[in-house]
């Protein structure tokens, strides 16, 4: 793809929730972040669970080129089958990505999930330290005396789905003085989240840190849950709009914390920039 950002659509693609409206205002937040930086023709975000749907958000992009990226943390099932077809971009699973597609005098590209960009790992080490430093309770820790349990979603359906997550945790472990130890948890494939609780460490700190685009269910809901927060509290915490988990909470001998999710991270637009500028500025397999 050739030309300057200002003349590109940015269409930023992401899966929502029928149960939660935190997805959406997620989505929209980083759609207003990257219109603030002035450096795209127009910055648009769509759904795959409500409204504006796939299709009609890229039939309405002004632009003559035109970036869809997927806010996904891995590749896999929804990145590779059910978004490009809920955007009519073909029936065929997409499996070698970036992909690029020429439909009515368009140029478009379909980018790799933002997840696989190589700054998450500094995303996540921000986020854990972050966490640490608001609430330094018993006292302050410091990141490299704590171990960071990183959860994805995970899923049986495809190979791919933990492999960023993997790759993060592996990014961390070589980074020296990073943090104490790390691992990777899921929430629908083992090791499962409830795993934390038995995780062997030399260290009783431990930073929770939610590889997810949004504070949905699975970040505020089931995480909490699974680290043992009695039902009744989280559902009420919900209804009323509180923290679901208090940090630090001490369980099986270990004072954990519960990050916010990677995508409500301020640093995140900078890390889509990076990415859609990688993209561009590369030729097309």
């Amino acid at each position: 793809m050739q030309g300057p950002l200002h003349q590109t659509t940015l269409l930023l693609a992401a899966h929502g929730s029928t149960e939660d409206d935190r997805p959406r205002k997620a989505g929209e937040w980083l759609t207003h972040a990257l219109r603030e930086k002035a450096l795209f023709g127009e910055v648009k975000c769509c759904f795959y669970k409500h409204d504006p749907p796939m299709h009609e958000a890229l039939e309405s992009c002004q632009s003559r080129q035109i970036v869809i990226l997927p806010l996904l943390m891995s590749a896999g099932f929804f990145a590779e089958k059910v978004f490009p077809k809920a955007l009519g971009l073909g029936e065929a699973p997409l499996e070698n990505l970036p992909a690029s597609f020429h439909l009515e005098q368009r140029e478009i590209l379909y980018a790799q999930p933002l997840g696989l960009h190589a700054g998450m790992t500094r995303l996540v080490i921000q986020s854990a330290r972050q966490c640490l430093e608001d609430y330094p309770f018993p006292r302050r820790v410091d990141l490299k005396d704590a171990c960071i349990a990183l959860v994805g979603h995970g899923t049986t359906r495809h190979s791919k789905s933990r492999q960023s997550a993997e790759n993060v945790v592996e990014a961390l472990l070589k980074q020296k003085n990073a943090c104490h130890d790390a691992k990777a948890f899921f929430i629908e494939e083992p090791p499962l989240v409830t795993e934390i609780l038995d995780w062997k460490t030399t260290s009783d700190h431990l930073v929770v840190v939610p590889f997810m685009m949004a504070d949905g269910p699975h970040a505020i809901e089931d995480i909490p849950l699974a680290l043992g927060e009695p039902t009744q509290r989280v559902k009420h915490c919900m209804t009323h709009q509180r923290p679901t988990w208090r940090n630090p909470t001490q369980r099986s001998g270990k004072h954990i914390w519960v990050a916010p999710p990677i995508g409500r991270c301020q640093q995140l637009p900078s890390v889509v920039i990076d990415h859609v500028q990688q993209l561009v500025s590369s030729p097309m397999p």
